[in-house]
C-alpha cells in the first residue's frame, strides 16, 4: 500500500469531511492517505476553525516574519521520508517546500488557486510561485480558473486536476431538509428582522467589515426591519462586537455549523459579502440564498460557481453597494426567482465528487513516477 500525504499549515473543520472522504476511497486503490498538519498561529488561529483530533502526523512548527511576510517552519523530514506522494499548498511560504523542491519534485504535487487571486504580488513574487508550482508532479486546482492559471504558465495540463473545490453539502442538505418553517420564523422573530443579510466566515481584513458595515448602516436608515447578522471570528471580531452594541440592526454570532447554520442560512434572505467571496458560495448555492457582492478584485476562485441568476454585482464603492443589496431585499419576487437558479448552479459541488477527482488525480501523479 502507497502512502499519500496531505500536508496543511493546519486543518480547517470544513476541510476534515474531504480529508475523510478520500482516506475511504483511497483504501480501494491501495492508497494510505494521511494528513498531516501543526496548530494555526495568530491570525489563523483567530478563526477559530482549526482542529487537531482528525489528523493522524502532528507537526511542530513555527511562524517568522522577514521582509513583512509570513514565513513557516516545520518539521517535516518523516513526512517527506516516509511518502509516495506529498501534497502541499501552493504557497510560498512554506520553507520546508523550497528544500524538498530543490531535491527533487517528483514526490510533491500542489492543490491551490492556480495564481494569486487575493493579493497584487510583485512581478518576482509571481515568478516565484510559477518556479515552484512546475517543479511539482501534479497541480490540483479548485477551480478550471485554477487549472487555466498554471497551464498558461507553462504547467502541462496532462498533470492537472480540476478539484471543483466545494463544502461537505449533503451534510448542508441534510440540516436544510430537517430545519422546518416554524424554526426559521422563530429565528426572524428574535432577530426581529423583516429583511436579513448575513454574513458567515472569517471576520477579517479580506471580508472588508467596515465596507459593510458602513453599507448596511444606508440601508438600515431607509429600510424598516432590515438586520445583519455576523456569525464567524476572526482578527476583526471584536470591532464588530462593539458596533453591534451600537447599532440594534447588527447582531454580532460566533461561528455557526451544522443545524445551526443551516437555519441562519434557511432564515437569510441574502448573503451580504462586499470582501472576499470563496468557498461561502457554495454554502449560499446550496441553501438556495442569493449573494449580493462588489466587483472587487481579490476574490477567490470559487466566486466564479456564482453568476448573474444567482448573485447581485455592484461596483467596489460603499453607496453601490448599498444600494444593490436594499434593492434585492426589496424585491422578494426576484430573491425567489434567484433561489430557484441556486439549485441548478449548486449541482455536481459534493465532497465525495471532489474526493474522487483528487484521488484520481494522486494515482497519475503516482502512475508518472514509474
Amino acid at each position: 500500500m502507497r502512502t499519500v500525504t496531505i500536508l496543511q499549515e493546519y486543518v480547517p473543520q470544513y476541510r476534515v469531511p474531504l480529508f475523510q472522504a478520500m482516506q475511504e476511497i483511497g483504501m480501494g486503490s491501495g492508497l494510505r492517505i494521511q494528513v498531516a498538519a501543526g496548530v494555526p498561529h495568530k491570525s489563523l488561529r483567530q478563526r477559530s476553525d482549526g482542529v487537531l483530533d482528525d489528523v493522524d502526523v502532528k507537526l511542530n512548527q513555527r511562524e517568522i516574519r522577514l521582509g513583512g511576510r509570513r514565513l513557516v517552519m516545520r518539521s517535516t523530514g518523516e513526512v517527506y521520508q516516509n511518502s509516495d506522494l506529498v501534497v502541499v499548498e501552493q504557497a510560498r511560504r512554506n520553507i520546508d517546500v523550497y528544500i524538498q523542491l530543490l531535491r527533487s519534485g517528483k514526490k510533491i504535487a500542489m492543490w491551490g488557486h492556480g495564481r494569486d487571486y487575493v493579493d497584487s504580488p510583485s512581478r518576482v513574487r509571481k515568478e516565484l510561485l510559477t518556479r515552484l508550482t512546475n517543479k511539482s508532479a501534479w497541480f490540483f486546482g479548485y477551480t478550471h480558473e485554477s487549472v487555466d492559471a498554471v497551464v498558461s504558465s507553462g504547467f502541462d495540463r496532462g498533470r492537472t486536476t480540476n478539484l471543483r473545490n466545494t463544502i461537505d453539502t449533503r451534510t448542508l442538505r441534510r440540516y436544510l431538509e430537517s430545519t422546518d418553517d416554524r424554526e426559521v420564523e422563530e429565528i426572524r422573530r428574535q432577530l426581529k428582522a423583516t429583511h436579513l443579510a448575513v454574513t458567515i466566515g472569517a471576520v477579517d481584513e479580506s471580508k472588508r467589515i467596515p465596507f459593510l458595515l458602513d453599507a448596511c448602516a444606508l440601508v438600515a436608515s431607509r429600510l424598516d426591519g432590515f438586520k445583519l447578522v455576523i456569525a464567524g471570528d476572526g482578527a476583526d471580531s471584536s470591532f464588530v462586537v462593539d458596533q453591534s452594541a451600537r447599532h440594534e440592526w447588527l447582531i454580532k454570532q460566533p461561528p455557526v455549523r451544522g443545524k445551526d447554520l443551516a437555519l441562519l442560512l434557511k432564515a437569510a434572505d441574502v448573503l451580504a459579502m462586499p470582501g472576499r467571496v470563496g468557498l461561502v458560495a457554495v454554502d449560499a448555492l446550496t441553501a438556495r440564498v442569493p449573494t449580493v457582492t462588489t466587483d472587487w478584485p481579490y476574490h477567490a476562485p470559487e466566486r466564479a460557481y456564482l453568476d448573474a441568476s444567482t448573485s447581485v454585482v455592484s461596483r467596489n464603492t460603499v453607496r453601490d453597494f448599498a444600494n444593490e443589496l436594499e434593492m434585492l431585499l426589496r424585491n422578494p419576487a426576484q430573491i425567489e426567482s434567484m433561489s430557484r437558479a441556486c439549485i441548478a448552479s449548486s449541482e455536481g459541488l459534493s465532497i465525495q465528487e471532489m474526493a474522487e477527482r483528487f484521488i484520481g488525480g494522486i494515482l497519475g501523479a503516482l502512475e508518472r513516477q514509474e
